[in-house]
């Protein structure tokens, strides 16, 4: 018998009140209203993590202007915490408490009878997890209770309750789509303001953004931050001391799930490990917790020998709202679980190593030039490069040679995507026994620092890579780093430093017969007489490379002459040869599938046959150009072409399409790589905004500007 007197649980017909703050949510909100105000009853489940905004949803529907019409009586919408129940009878004995029943033999067919003859009532049942996942016995009686509770017609049951797991028994209204995701940013912004009672504007501003980027869109968490902002703290001071106290920030008093973020993880935790008494949904969770990207499938498949059942533990994870698994199959776990999992519960030394040792592996097969960025392969390291960077910072404190040979790895492929020295910097500080790493790294460093536009730091870098491989006895080494800095003085201007690098780089590969080196040597003479204003000169210099590179069977190199050759050619007019010779690197890079390489070549050759009126080539090649940079991930190649197709539109009087392409070329102009770009951009918005009568002037002035820009990108070898 279940006895009402000796219960200790408190209930009230009294609502609890509306959330204050409540952002983010309406296309759910308005679904579930239609669901409860429509004809016949609702089965209504809101899913997600802790701190997600589960209860502020059921609170939000229960004082909905038009739920209360439709449940007018304060007994029509009852709201039922389960956060202190232990077993499926506590909710029984709390609804007869709110029916005002009194006791029985039978509490549990006294309940159903009045909830029966009761018209047009919504219940909600809070926190339902609380006993739902508790596993064993407990789960199996909640079900059957649901179940009978879901085949009363008079009522509408709402359930709010951690994990992405519905109830069985009941046929849920809403099943397609019960889970709350986390907010955009956007309502994750505004969350943070409303609570902290002002709009932020200036650094202020940028530091909000950067603080919903770093915790993530729960929308506890933003309304805990936006609570310290009006305790007196700055979103700078905030952004600071997130970096630093990572999750523990996130609490305005020492208990609480409402009020302490880690006090809601802790108890998903403390849950999930009641009910699985094994240790590999932990393990998982600590191993995911170290990747800021998420466990990939190929990654999980890996992990396997180390786990009885990874795909059991996969699933518990996402279960109890400690991991989601999207579409791809990526289980990724949120900053704020991320931080307080890395304190508390790191796994185990056997299970580190191995996901160490997966990624040193990972690390050691990025795509490079050789490579020819094969589409599979590069999607696969583009989605690694957050992962990557975490794992690497923590093993460069203690450098081998595989993990340095893996950070210059990923250094040398980030510049071409995005550009990165934080990595190599950290390692650099560790490698004073070792000079030869040290040189090795701090050339990987300056190539970064160049593709960034940081000429001044890259010759710095390359100067001191120099030295370090001169003291070593390796002069071939620092031969390359001197030629790298050649290139770079260029960049800067400075040409009389950059020949006189090339000509010493140039003794020493003659020295030594390194024919590689000298071809690379011409590449950079070519540029250096370019910017002397030297064409002829330039083409003998990038012929000479060219046929080296092709004696030596480095085809992708050769094909990188043959632009070099194919732009100084468009720069003379020469338009025929210009196109002989993209021509000739277009067979190689389709061979070699280089397709951020195929990309640019092909709007190059796009661009020729667009100043020989060739419109229709043009166009296609320009469109196929686009296609291979988008699906290469390169957004200065994106906006380089779209800069083309934007001066095709405007060769054939297309000057609203022309607009539209110089806006989209602007979009993808984000780094120091396409400021030329972006400026040129701008001139060409002003010009066909204003409808000036300087077309002809102003669209000669763009091609002798991107025919230089063309020329002197060089790549870094």
């Amino acid at each position: 018998m279940l006895s009402l007197s000796t219960s200790n649980i408190n209930v009230s017909l009294a609502l609890p009140p509306k959330p204050i703050v409540f952002r983010g949510r309406d296309k759910f909100v308005n679904t579930a209203v239609e669901l409860l105000t429509g004809p016949g009853t609702a089965r209504i489940a809101i899913l997600g993590p802790g701190g997600v905004g589960k209860t502020a949803v059921a609170l939000t529907l229960l004082h909905d202007s038009r739920v209360t019409m439709h449940f007018p009586l304060k007994r029509q919408r009852l709201f039922l915490s389960c956060e202190v129940f232990v077993e499926a009878d506590d909710i029984v004995v709390s609804l007869a408490k709110l029916l005002g029943l009194p006791a029985s033999d039978d509490l549990l067919t006294s309940v159903m009878t009045r909830l029966a003859d009761t018209s047009n009532t919504v219940l909600v049942l809070d926190n339902l997890e609380t006993i739902w996942l508790s596993g064993g016995a407990p789960v199996v009686a909640v079900d059957e209770l649901l179940g009978k509770l879901a085949n009363l017609s008079s009522l509408s049951l709402v359930i709010t309750c951690r994990g992405v797991d519905l109830p069985r028994f009941v046929e849920w209204s809403n099943s397609e789509n019960p889970n709350l995701e986390q907010l955009s940013l956007e309502a994750a912004r505004e969350t943070f303001e409303d609570r902290a009672g002002r709009h932020f504007s200036g650094s202020d501003e940028q530091a909000v953004e950067r603080l919903v980027g770093a915790v993530g869109g729960m929308p506890l968490a933003m309304s805990l931050l936006g609570q310290l902002v009006r305790h007196g703290n700055t979103p700078s001071e905030l952004l600071d001391r997130w970096n630093h106290e990572h999750s523990a920030l996130l609490q305005t008093h020492a208990a609480g799930r409402q009020n302490n973020v880690d006090v809601s993880v802790k108890i998903s935790i403390s849950m999930m490990r009641a009910a699985d008494d094994s240790d590999e949904p932990l393990q998982l969770l600590s191993l995911s917790s170290m990747l800021p990207d998420g466990i990939r499938p190929p990654v999980l498949d890996r992990l396997r020998p180390k786990f009885r059942n990874i795909g059991r533990a996969r699933d518990t994870l996402s279960a109890y709202g400690l991991g989601t698994v999207g579409m791809d199959g990526v289980l990724t776990v949120p900053n704020h679980i991320r931080h307080l999992v890395l304190q508390y519960h790191p796994s185990s030394t056997a299970n580190r190593n191995a996901l160490f040792s997966i990624y040193l592996e990972i690390a050691s097969q990025l795509p490079d030039e050789s490579s020819g960025y094969e589409q599979t392969l590069l999607d696969e390291a583009l989605s690694e490069m957050g992962n990557l960077t975490s794992l690497l910072l923590l093993l460069v404190a203690h450098p081998t040679q595989q993990v340095v040979t893996a950070v210059i790895r990923f250094t040398q492929f980030a510049r071409f995507y995005r550009p990165a020295t934080t990595l190599v910097t950290c390692l650099l500080q560790y490698l004073e026994p070792h000079p030869k790493w040290k040189a090795e790294s701090l050339r990987a460093l300056g190539s970064a620092q160049f593709q960034a536009r940081d000429r001044k730091s890259a010759i710095v870098s390359f100067a001191h890579a120099t030295r370090l491989f001169l003291e070593i006895g390796e002069p071939v080494s620092a031969a390359c780093c001197k030629e790298n800095n050649a290139h770079v003085q260029l960049q800067h201007g400075q040409s009389d430093e950059a020949e006189l690098l090339l000509e010493e780089a140039r003794a020493t590969y003659s020295k030594y017969d390194y024919k590689p080196g000298l071809a690379n040597v011409c590449i950079g003479l070519a540029t250096l007489m370019m910017a002397q204003n030297s064409p002829e000169t330039a083409l003998q210099h990038g012929i000479v490379a060219r046929q080296t590179f092709d004696s030596l069977g480095y085809s992708a190199m050769a094909a990188h002459c043959s632009n070099i050759l194919g732009n100084i050619y468009f720069g003379q007019g020469n338009l025929d040869s210009a196109v002989e010779e993209f021509e000739s690197a277009r067979m190689v890079y389709q061979t070699i599938g280089n397709g951020a390489s195929l990309g640019m070549t092909t709007c190059y050759l796009g661009t020729v046959r667009r100043v020989q009126c060739d419109f229709t080539s043009a166009e296609k090649l320009l469109c196929e150009a686009e296609h291979l940079l988008k699906a290469n991930g390169q957004p200065q190649g994106i906006a380089y072409c779209a800069l083309q197709l934007g001066a095709l539109r405007q060769w054939q009087k297309r000057n609203k399409e022309a607009l539209a392409y110089f806006k989209y070329a602007l979009t993808h102009c984000g780094t120091p790589d396409t400021e030329d770009t972006a400026n040129l951009c701008r001139q060409q918005i002003a010009f066909l905004e204003s409808q000036g009568f300087w077309f002809v002037v102003r669209l000669i002035e763009l091609l002798l500007l991107i025919s230089l820009i063309a020329i002197f990108r060089v790549t870094v070898h």
